[in-house]
């Protein structure tokens, strides 16, 4: 996870929130790999490495009982090139892809080995990133971002005749038709954290990976380290997540 790459290399940034906490992945490799075991030896493609797409993998491998140093982790180009990659011999033998992705994957004839959501329980996807200078020059511009969000997740989730017009404002920005907008929103809409804390389990999980990387030196194991989520917990104090529902009834 790159924040937590950012402060171990001396950076002065931190974890303030974060809006997705999900694996919402799909590991998929060619037809003759049918179940975790099968991966010994073979080659897993990312898009590059430090992302989101490794440490997806390396969380699948550590649920499965798998080292990584079984597999073999190389680059290989985004979702499309991937699944291109395990169509050809001498390509990758499997890897990670979002949800959309793995439709086609499917279609191709290639196994969805396991739903990542199912077997990683908690993966801090999406989160708030900001310098610590940030978030005491600026606490008042963070605090109106945080309510703002808030807000809008809240609704989001809990607000579904809203759908309508969120799919019509993602047809129209994303330039999408009307079915694969609103695909999108019934994939997503109940996925997203309120209030938009982080996931303290996943943070421990990347941080541990992170530790088990050949030369790395010891961690401090100590979340506070990497995530500060001050602002979030004044608004907890003040009531303001609480107002936001006695406000805007769910339905």
């Amino acid at each position: 996870m790159a924040p937590i790459r950012a402060s171990l290399a001396g950076a002065n940034v931190v974890i303030t929130g974060a809006f997705l906490n999900r694996n919402l992945y799909k590991f998929v490799t060619r037809k003759e790999i049918q179940r975790p075991a099968d991966l010994r030896g073979k080659k897993l493609g990312v898009v590059n490495f430090g992302g989101a797409n490794e440490f997806s993998i390396l969380m699948a491998l550590k649920s499965w009982g798998l080292p990584p140093e079984s597999v073999k982790i190389v680059p290989a180009g985004d979702s499309m090139t991937r699944l291109a990659a395990l169509e050809v011999a001498g390509g990758i033998d499997g890897t990670v892809v979002p949800y959309s992705n793995a439709v086609i994957a499917a279609q191709r004839g290639l196994n969805i080995l396991a739903d990542l959501a199912e077997i990683v329980k908690e993966f801090p996807d999406r989160a708030f990133i900001t310098e610590r200078s940030f978030l005491e020059k600026k606490r008042d511009n963070a605090k109106r971002f945080f309510q703002g969000i808030s807000e809008a997740l809240y609704c989001l989730r809990y607000q579904p005749q809203l759908k309508e017009r969120i799919v019509a404002i993602t047809a129209k920005r994303l330039r999408l038709n009307g079915k694969l907008a609103e695909d999108a929103y019934d994939g997503y809409y109940n996925v997203f954290s309120f209030p938009p804390r982080v996931g303290r389990r996943g943070v421990q999980e990347v941080v541990e990976i992170i530790q088990r990387e050949p030369g790395r030196t010891k961690i401090d194991t100590d979340l506070s380290r990497f995530v500060d989520e001050s602002i979030l917990d004044e608004l907890e104090r003040e009531g303001f997540f609480k107002k936001l529902e006695s406000e805007i009834p769910r339905k």
